[in-house]
């Protein structure tokens, strides 16, 4: 039985701010999209920045699920997304600093509410 600790790892690294408002319709249709783009309250500036980001984090993602036979639009299953945490945890990790560089700090706690909402639909579709 997974640890509390690392099924919430794996569920942080899975749900990455993907597919904001332009998002591909794989990502679109993942349970892992946050579509935290057209969540937050930005700038066009900003959004033209977060969507490089995410875009980045997007193409990063699909290819790694693809290299892991994890169809992104399929049910998720921990026991998968387990093999491949640190790579998820890695993705999440450059997101949100490259995010960070561009949002206030408010901001930046909506997009941790709306990455942490992700995490909650994934881990209940998980279940």
């Amino acid at each position: 039985m997974l640890s509390k600790r690392l099924l919430s790892t794996v569920i942080v690294a899975g749900s990455l701010a993907l597919g904001g408002a332009m998002g591909t319709p794989a990502v679109a249709q993942s349970f892992y999209s946050s579509n935290v783009i057209s969540k937050l309250d930005v700038t066009s500036a900003q959004r033209s920045k977060l969507r490089a980001i995410t875009n980045k984090s997007e193409a990063e993602l699909l290819a790694l699920l693809r290299q892991n036979n994890i169809n992104p639009a399929a049910k998720p299953r921990m026991d998968k997304l387990m093999q491949i945490a640190g790579h998820l945890q890695a993705i999440q990790r450059r997101e949100r600093q490259a995010v960070s560089k561009v949002l206030d700090a408010n901001q930046m706690r909506q997009y941790d509410r709306i990455i942490f909402d992700t995490q909650k639909r994934v881990r209940a579709a998980a279940n």
